[in-house]
């Protein structure tokens, strides 16, 4: 029986809390401008002070820094600006005892609203 009325309850609170949808292109416009971009970054992994404690225990150090490839789209609409990016980083570093090897993949998405629309 609780499981009934709590049920009933977390429906009733999705039908009184939803909201009418909204159109994509109602939101970023009629004729949004699309830009590619490509990119290189670099990861700074120097705050924690891990290689002292690696080469204490005979692990092969990791790289400070990690150089960074980035992909991304911006997508400009009259009122909102979208930021999709995805970036990748690899590191290998072995020693004769072990390896250290990462192979990262990043996604990013930033919406920003525009307050200032110039038309020129």
């Amino acid at each position: 029986m609780r499981k009934h009325l709590l049920i009933l309850a977390l429906f009733g609170t999705a039908i009184a809390t939803a909201q009418e949808k909204e159109n994509v292109t109602d939101i970023i416009g009629k004729n949004p401008k699309m830009d590619f971009y490509i990119g290189l970054g670099a990861q700074f992994n120097n705050e924690f002070n891990l290689n002292s404690n690696l080469q204490a225990t005979g692990m092969p150090e990791i790289q400070e820094v990690l150089p960074e490839f980035v992909v991304g789209l911006n997508i400009l609409g009259e009122t909102f600006l979208v930021d999709l990016e995805v970036a990748t980083a690899w590191m290998n570093r072995k020693n004769d005892i072990a390896r250290n090897q990462m192979t990262q993949f990043t996604s990013r998405a930033r919406g920003h609203y525009n307050f200032v629309n110039d038309k020129s």
